[in-house]
């Protein structure tokens, strides 16, 4: 190996952000959407290097991914998906735990951030009992995200690796997903 086989892998910085913020109404209804989204990065997924080890040493975990198991090279008549490598035993060599590009993938993502569906009761009817203005309303947080990505959340922002206390951008290893909420309530003026 030398320095004509390196090449460009992928950027974690995006090409581009970018979001949406609407609001609609329509006779006491009314609907806001607030939405983002990235396009043009890439992300070490070290999810699928760690849970795809296939080196099953005594000091080793055995709870590996499956597909990495179905996928394994056993021969060349069976040569699995091609990127996958063979099983062994105490890997000494480290060779089936090295950072590879078998595990960076697009980090592309378009996420609806919140939905709110409200309603204004109409003055007439709230009016009889001192109240000047209800609105029930329902959100949903972080429900629809559109990624290729194969792990939980491509939204990883800053990672902090602990070992060394350096920032990792780009890097997923088993990151927090982001919560998915849904709230409900009323909002009463008298």
């Amino acid at each position: 190996m030398d320095a004509s086989d390196v090449v460009d892998i992928g950027s974690p910085h995006p090409k581009f952000v970018y979001g949406l913020n609407t609001r609609f109404s329509y006779k006491g209804f009314d609907l806001s959407i607030l939405a983002s989204g990235v396009y043009g990065n890439k992300i070490y997924n070290r999810n699928l290097l760690n849970f795809s080890r296939l080196d099953f040493g005594v000091s080793e975990p055995a709870n590996q991914l499956a597909s990495a198991y179905r996928n394994r090279w056993i021969d060349a008549e069976h040569p699995g998906d091609g990127k996958t490598p063979r099983i062994t035993w105490t890997d000494q060599t480290g060779f089936n735990s090295q950072g590879s590009d078998l595990y960076i993938e697009d980090g592309s993502y378009f996420r609806i951030k919140t939905i709110t569906l409200g309603y204004n009761l109409p003055k007439n009817v709230i009016s009889k009992f001192q109240i000047s203005n209800l609105r029930v309303f329902a959100t949903l947080t972080n429900f629809f995200t559109f990624t290729d990505y194969s792990w939980y959340d491509p939204d990883l922002g800053d990672t902090n690796d602990s070992s060394s206390g350096t920032t990792s951008i780009g890097v997923d290893n088993a990151t927090y997903p982001s919560s998915k909420m849904w709230q409900c309530g009323l909002n009463i003026s008298f």
